[in-house]
Protein backbone atom coordinates (compact mmCIF):
# COMPACT_ATOMS: atom_id res chain seq x y z
CA UNK A 1 0.00 0.00 0.00
CA UNK A 2 1.51 3.38 -0.95
CA UNK A 3 1.58 5.85 1.23
CA UNK A 4 -1.46 8.37 1.72
CA UNK A 5 0.19 11.34 2.01
CA UNK A 6 2.85 10.60 -0.66
CA UNK A 7 0.03 9.19 -3.08
CA UNK A 8 -1.94 12.75 -2.65
CA UNK A 9 1.23 14.66 -3.35
CA UNK A 10 1.52 12.64 -6.47
CA UNK A 11 -2.00 13.00 -7.43
CA UNK A 12 -1.30 17.11 -6.92
CA UNK A 13 1.20 16.78 -9.04
CA UNK A 14 -0.44 15.19 -11.78
CA UNK A 15 -3.17 17.30 -11.54
CA UNK A 16 -0.43 20.49 -11.82
CA UNK A 17 0.45 19.40 -14.67
CA UNK A 18 -3.32 19.51 -16.25
CA UNK A 19 -3.62 23.13 -15.17
CA UNK A 20 -5.10 22.19 -11.73
CA UNK A 21 -2.73 24.11 -9.08
CA UNK A 22 -5.76 23.16 -6.17
CA UNK A 23 -6.72 19.78 -4.66
CA UNK A 24 -9.41 18.55 -2.54
CA UNK A 25 -9.91 14.76 -0.51
CA UNK A 26 -13.48 15.28 0.92
CA UNK A 27 -15.02 11.74 2.29
CA UNK A 28 -18.61 12.42 2.82
CA UNK A 29 -20.51 9.22 3.78
CA UNK A 30 -19.74 5.85 5.55
CA UNK A 31 -16.02 7.05 6.04
CA UNK A 32 -14.17 7.33 9.47
CA UNK A 33 -13.59 10.90 8.01
CA UNK A 34 -16.79 11.67 6.94
CA UNK A 35 -17.47 14.30 9.31
CA UNK A 36 -14.31 16.22 8.72
CA UNK A 37 -14.43 18.78 6.60
CA UNK A 38 -11.70 16.93 4.33
CA UNK A 39 -8.92 14.73 4.60
CA UNK A 40 -6.21 16.60 2.61
CA UNK A 41 -5.91 19.70 0.76
CA UNK A 42 -4.02 22.27 -1.11
CA UNK A 43 -7.13 24.43 -1.54
CA UNK A 44 -6.05 28.50 -0.60
CA UNK A 45 -5.77 28.80 3.64
CA UNK A 46 -7.95 32.13 3.40
CA UNK A 47 -10.69 29.26 1.59
CA UNK A 48 -10.49 27.01 4.48
CA UNK A 49 -10.84 29.28 7.14
CA UNK A 50 -13.66 30.86 5.05
CA UNK A 51 -15.19 27.15 4.54
CA UNK A 52 -14.88 26.29 8.54
CA UNK A 53 -16.25 29.89 9.79
CA UNK A 54 -19.49 29.71 7.46
CA UNK A 55 -19.87 26.08 8.32
CA UNK A 56 -20.22 24.50 4.88
CA UNK A 57 -19.82 21.36 5.91
CA UNK A 58 -23.40 21.10 6.86
CA UNK A 59 -24.77 23.13 3.20
CA UNK A 60 -21.98 22.14 0.38
CA UNK A 61 -24.02 21.09 -2.41
CA UNK A 62 -20.96 19.89 -3.82
CA UNK A 63 -20.91 17.09 -1.23
CA UNK A 64 -24.54 16.81 -1.88
CA UNK A 65 -24.13 16.55 -5.63
CA UNK A 66 -21.60 13.45 -4.81
CA UNK A 67 -23.71 11.11 -3.46
CA UNK A 68 -26.51 11.06 -6.64
CA UNK A 69 -23.98 11.16 -9.21
CA UNK A 70 -21.06 8.79 -10.23
CA UNK A 71 -19.53 10.82 -13.15
CA UNK A 72 -17.06 14.37 -12.71
CA UNK A 73 -18.94 17.40 -12.85
CA UNK A 74 -17.83 20.93 -13.43
CA UNK A 75 -18.42 23.63 -10.72
CA UNK A 76 -20.15 25.90 -13.41
CA UNK A 77 -22.45 23.39 -14.28
CA UNK A 78 -23.20 22.48 -10.60
CA UNK A 79 -23.52 26.74 -9.69
CA UNK A 80 -26.06 26.51 -12.56
CA UNK A 81 -28.49 24.55 -11.36
CA UNK A 82 -28.89 26.01 -7.96
CA UNK A 83 -30.88 28.69 -6.83
CA UNK A 84 -29.11 31.91 -6.23
CA UNK A 85 -28.76 31.67 -2.30
CA UNK A 86 -27.13 28.25 -2.66
CA UNK A 87 -24.52 29.64 -4.64
CA UNK A 88 -21.74 31.48 -1.81
CA UNK A 89 -20.19 28.68 -1.96
CA UNK A 90 -18.26 29.11 -5.43
CA UNK A 91 -18.53 32.85 -5.06
CA UNK A 92 -16.11 32.53 -2.12
CA UNK A 93 -14.03 29.76 -4.26
CA UNK A 94 -13.26 32.56 -6.90
CA UNK A 95 -12.22 35.35 -4.48
CA UNK A 96 -9.83 33.25 -2.98
CA UNK A 97 -7.94 32.49 -6.69
CA UNK A 98 -9.99 29.26 -8.03
CA UNK A 99 -11.60 30.02 -11.26
CA UNK A 100 -13.54 27.02 -12.17
CA UNK A 101 -12.93 23.14 -11.06
CA UNK A 102 -13.88 19.49 -11.42
CA UNK A 103 -15.22 17.20 -8.88
CA UNK A 104 -14.65 13.31 -9.23
CA UNK A 105 -17.31 11.43 -7.33
CA UNK A 106 -15.88 8.25 -5.67
CA UNK A 107 -18.32 5.45 -4.67
CA UNK A 108 -16.97 2.42 -2.38
CA UNK A 109 -18.87 -0.28 -0.25
CA UNK A 110 -21.75 -0.03 1.78
CA UNK A 111 -22.66 3.65 0.91
CA UNK A 112 -19.08 4.75 1.09
CA UNK A 113 -18.69 8.02 -1.17
CA UNK A 114 -16.17 10.83 -1.67
CA UNK A 115 -15.58 13.72 -3.71
CA UNK A 116 -12.45 14.25 -5.16
CA UNK A 117 -12.13 18.12 -6.10
CA UNK A 118 -9.38 19.39 -8.80
CA UNK A 119 -9.40 23.26 -8.88
CA UNK A 120 -7.85 26.08 -11.34
CA UNK A 121 -7.24 29.27 -11.68
CA UNK A 122 -7.33 29.15 -15.34
CA UNK A 123 -10.97 28.76 -16.69
CA UNK A 124 -9.61 27.23 -20.00
CA UNK A 125 -8.34 24.67 -17.75
CA UNK A 126 -11.96 22.73 -17.70
CA UNK A 127 -12.79 21.44 -20.65
CA UNK A 128 -14.31 17.70 -21.55
CA UNK A 129 -10.97 16.03 -22.90
CA UNK A 130 -9.51 15.86 -19.25
CA UNK A 131 -12.14 14.59 -17.20
CA UNK A 132 -11.37 11.27 -17.49
CA UNK A 133 -7.81 11.79 -16.36
CA UNK A 134 -9.05 13.62 -13.33
CA UNK A 135 -11.34 10.45 -12.64
CA UNK A 136 -8.52 8.20 -12.95
CA UNK A 137 -6.37 10.56 -10.52
CA UNK A 138 -9.42 9.95 -8.32
CA UNK A 139 -9.84 6.53 -8.32
CA UNK A 140 -6.17 5.79 -7.70
CA UNK A 141 -6.18 8.31 -5.00
CA UNK A 142 -8.98 6.21 -3.44
CA UNK A 143 -7.29 2.93 -3.86
CA UNK A 144 -4.12 4.18 -2.13
CA UNK A 145 -6.45 4.26 1.22
CA UNK A 146 -6.24 2.01 3.94
CA UNK A 147 -9.50 2.03 4.97
CA UNK A 148 -11.09 -1.05 6.69
CA UNK A 149 -13.58 -3.16 4.95
CA UNK A 150 -15.98 -4.72 6.84
CA UNK A 151 -16.45 -8.55 6.20
CA UNK A 152 -19.96 -8.17 5.12
CA UNK A 153 -19.36 -4.98 2.85
CA UNK A 154 -21.74 -4.88 -0.49
CA UNK A 155 -20.47 -3.29 -3.71
CA UNK A 156 -23.16 -2.85 -6.37
CA UNK A 157 -21.49 -2.31 -9.52
CA UNK A 158 -22.53 1.09 -11.75
CA UNK A 159 -25.04 -0.62 -14.01
CA UNK A 160 -26.64 -2.50 -10.45
CA UNK A 161 -26.89 0.94 -9.40
CA UNK A 162 -28.60 2.35 -11.96
CA UNK A 163 -30.88 -0.47 -12.45
CA UNK A 164 -31.87 -0.04 -8.72
CA UNK A 165 -32.51 3.67 -9.10
CA UNK A 166 -35.19 3.19 -11.78
CA UNK A 167 -36.19 -0.55 -9.39
CA UNK A 168 -36.89 2.76 -6.69
CA UNK A 169 -38.97 4.49 -8.98
CA UNK A 170 -41.08 1.85 -9.69
CA UNK A 171 -40.21 1.06 -13.61
CA UNK A 172 -40.95 -2.47 -14.55
CA UNK A 173 -38.22 -4.91 -16.21
CA UNK A 174 -39.69 -3.60 -19.79
CA UNK A 175 -38.87 0.20 -19.77
CA UNK A 176 -35.51 -0.54 -17.56
CA UNK A 177 -34.58 -2.61 -20.67
CA UNK A 178 -35.07 0.54 -22.45
CA UNK A 179 -34.07 2.94 -20.26
CA UNK A 180 -30.16 1.07 -20.44
CA UNK A 181 -30.55 0.40 -23.62
CA UNK A 182 -30.41 -3.70 -22.44
CA UNK A 183 -32.58 -6.58 -23.36
CA UNK A 184 -34.90 -7.76 -20.42
CA UNK A 185 -33.36 -10.62 -19.98
CA UNK A 186 -30.04 -8.73 -19.03
CA UNK A 187 -31.87 -7.18 -16.59
CA UNK A 188 -33.42 -10.11 -14.92
CA UNK A 189 -29.06 -11.33 -14.98
CA UNK A 190 -28.59 -8.05 -13.12
CA UNK A 191 -31.39 -8.41 -10.67
CA UNK A 192 -30.50 -12.07 -9.93
CA UNK A 193 -26.66 -10.48 -9.75
CA UNK A 194 -28.22 -8.13 -7.24
CA UNK A 195 -30.74 -10.38 -5.14
CA UNK A 196 -27.58 -12.46 -3.98
CA UNK A 197 -25.24 -9.42 -3.46
CA UNK A 198 -27.94 -8.23 -0.75
CA UNK A 199 -29.30 -11.99 0.59
CA UNK A 200 -33.06 -10.85 -0.79
CA UNK A 201 -35.48 -12.52 -2.71
CA UNK A 202 -37.90 -10.04 -4.56
CA UNK A 203 -37.85 -6.54 -6.01
CA UNK A 204 -39.09 -4.86 -2.84
CA UNK A 205 -36.59 -5.88 -0.57
CA UNK A 206 -33.57 -5.23 -2.60
CA UNK A 207 -35.05 -1.17 -3.02
CA UNK A 208 -35.39 -1.19 0.59
CA UNK A 209 -31.99 -2.69 1.88
CA UNK A 210 -30.27 -0.62 -0.93
CA UNK A 211 -32.07 2.12 0.44
CA UNK A 212 -30.79 1.65 4.04
CA UNK A 213 -27.04 1.02 3.18
CA UNK A 214 -26.81 3.78 1.30
CA UNK A 215 -26.22 2.01 -1.96
CA UNK A 216 -28.56 3.98 -4.03
CA UNK A 217 -30.23 7.64 -3.08
CA UNK A 218 -33.64 8.43 -3.86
Amino acid sequence: MIDWENAFSAACASAEKLGFSYMIHAPVRSHPDASSNWTATTYPTEWQKIYAEKKYLQRNPVRTKTLSSHRPFTWGALEASLPKEQRELFHDCRATGMCDGVVVPVHGPNGMAMAVGFASAYAEAIHQEVLPVLSLIAHRLYHAQDIPTPQNSIHLTLREVQLMVFLADGMDNFNIANALCISENSVEWHLKNIYKKLDVKNRTAAVVKSLKLGLIQF
